[in-house]
Formats: C-alpha cells, sequence, structure tokens
C-alpha cells in the first residue's frame, strides 16, 4: 500500500486511485482497484474503476498486468475498446473564478445530485456506489461537489471527483433535461477549475469524444 500511495500522489493521473486508497485505506473497495507488477515484483500498472470511467497508470509504456479472475476463472476486469474510451483533457486555460450563482453541495445535500441524475425508479446499484464514494470524498476534503438551482430546484452540478497532490480530476457534469442549453454545465466547470487552482492543483478531466470540442472552449486541452 505505501508503494501504491507514493505512485498515485504524485502522477497527474492518480488523483482518482489516491483518493480511492486514502478513503478506503488498505482494503479498497473489492473491484475497483487492481494492481499489476513486472517479474520482479515492482509496481508497474495501476487500474482504478469507480463505476463511471477506467483510470490506468503505468511508469513505462509496455508493461501490463495480468486480467484479474475470481475463483471460477473468469475475468473480473477487461479493457475498453479503443473506439469507447474517454479522452483525458488537462486545463491551459487562465486563471478562473468561481462564477456566480454557484453554490457548493455538501453532506446530505449531495443526495439531490444522484436524484437528479439517477434514472426513474430506485437508483441502481453503481449509482448508490459512487454517491457514496463522492460523499466520503467530500466529507474527507478530497472532492467537492457545486450546483447551480432555478426555481428552488437543482439544475446543474459538476463535481472535483478526486485529487492527490498535483491534480484535481473533475467530473459528474450534469444538467437536469429542461435547464440544459443555459450555461450552466460551463459556469459549473469553472468553478471546479477554480477550486482546483485554489489548492495549487492542475484541473484534469475525462470526456467523450464529442464533448472534447466544448471542453477546448474552456480552456482544456
Amino acid at each position: 500500500m505505501p508503494a501504491l500511495l507514493a505512485f498515485s500522489r504524485n502522477h497527474p493521473r492518480g488523483a482518482e486511485v489516491y483518493t480511492t486508497v486514502k478513503l478506503c485505506g488498505a482494503q479498497p473497495a473489492v473491484g475497483s482497484l487492481w494492481i499489476g507488477a513486472d517479474g520482479k515484483g515492482r509496481l508497474r500498472l495501476v487500474i482504478c474503476d469507480n463505476g463511471a470511467y477506467i483510470t490506468c497508470l503505468t511508469r513505462r509504456r509496455g508493461i501490463a498486468a495480468k486480467t484479474p479472475k475470481d475463483e471460477t476463472g473468469f475475468s473480473l476486469f477487461t479493457r475498453p475498446k479503443r473506439r469507447n474510451r474517454l479522452c483525458r483533457m488537462v486545463y491551459r486555460g487562465k486563471a478562473a473564478a468561481v462564477p456566480e450563482g454557484v453554490e457548493p453541495l455538501r453532506g446530505g445535500a449531495l443526495l439531490a445530485m444522484y436524484e437528479a441524475i439517477r434514472e426513474p425508479g430506485a437508483r441502481s446499484e453503481n449509482t448508490e456506489k459512487r454517491y457514496v464514494f463522492r460523499a466520503r470524498g467530500v466529507n474527507a476534503g478530497l472532492a467537492e461537489t457545486f450546483a447551480v438551482y432555478e426555481d428552488g430546484s437543482l439544475a446543474s452540478t459538476a463535481s472535483v471527483v478526486a485529487a492527490n497532490d498535483v491534480a484535481a480530476l473533475i467530473g459528474d457534469v450534469y444538467t437536469v433535461y429542461q435547464y440544459r442549453y443555459k450555461g450552466y454545465a460551463a459556469r459549473l466547470t469553472g468553478a471546479c477549475v477554480a477550486h482546483a487552482q485554489q489548492h495549487g492543483l492542475t484541473p484534469m478531466l475525462y470526456c467523450e469524444k464529442p464533448m472534447k470540442r466544448f471542453y477546448r472552449r474552456m480552456g482544456f486541452l
């Protein structure tokens, strides 16, 4: 575990892994972390699956871990096909200030976020896990969630979902359908950028290819 923390705390892509380990201690949630080593037992690959996307850290290209399997021999993890992989973008724009009309969500108020983005009916197991993880991260000071309200209802949210010593990972950018196309997502992403910069961290995020243009306009490369 000390090697994993050292590996992830100063790696730009290690924010999510670092936060997961910090929140879960020496026993990360089953199915969330896998560690690969070379023939000499040195740490070479870390894979973190938080249910929303997959983060892979490698010290060198060409080093890979064997896919972990359960007791029946069934693979527990498969890499997504290249065409389905998310794009990693890093903020290279100017210093940002927290926009007006944005407020932090903490404690029980975080539940409103997941009530807004869940599908009709009971929350899925995956959404419930993300809610618990986010709430723990906020309470531990490793994450922050922001929201915009319209007419007293939650309209849009965005979060700094994880952080290590060098980077802050932005995620959970979501706008309720009837409030879209009003610039809320851009405003909240800007709030996350400002929060990260205030703590001396580099903002970064993962997005689908169609969204690259949107984030480029905001200063992400």
